[in-house]
């Protein structure tokens, strides 16, 4: 992905001449995956009151967006049939899901995580009994 053409995109997002939709195109990710992330960016944004303060709003947000942080501290916590609960932290934040989970034939639980910058990742875990 070209970085100049995100900015752009997300400068034109924040003066509302593009949509979410626009934007998401850009980072070929699903409009609504991001909504949450572009109304962050967009209060910040919002509240710049340098052209300074913009820029670095605009660098902050390019930088999450193109981020290629990983999953770190993945936990299984088992409590019996279809109520299994994951958590993991993903760029300083905690996440969690519960309920049942695919797990392989070689014991290997996966769950697709939909981070808040529009990304998909797979959680792969050992699902031992």
């Amino acid at each position: 992905m070209n970085t100049k053409e995100l900015e752009q995109a997300l400068i034109d997002y924040a003066i509302n001449s593009v949509s979410s939709e626009e934007v998401a195109q850009v980072l070929n990710v699903d409009a609504s995956a991001i909504q949450s992330a572009l109304k962050d960016f967009n209060d910040e944004w919002n509240e710049a009151e340098e052209p300074e303060d913009a820029d670095a709003v605009i660098d902050k947000w390019v930088e999450f967006f193109t981020s290629d942080a990983k999953v770190e501290d993945v936990m299984l916590s088992k409590h019996g049939y279809n109520d299994d609960y994951l958590t993991w932290t993903y760029m300083g934040k905690e996440y969690w899901a519960e309920g049942e989970f695919h797990v392989d034939d070689s014991g290997e639980l996966h769950h697709t995580f939909n981070a808040p910058n529009g990304k998909e990742i797979e959680i792969v875990t050992p699902y031992n009994n």
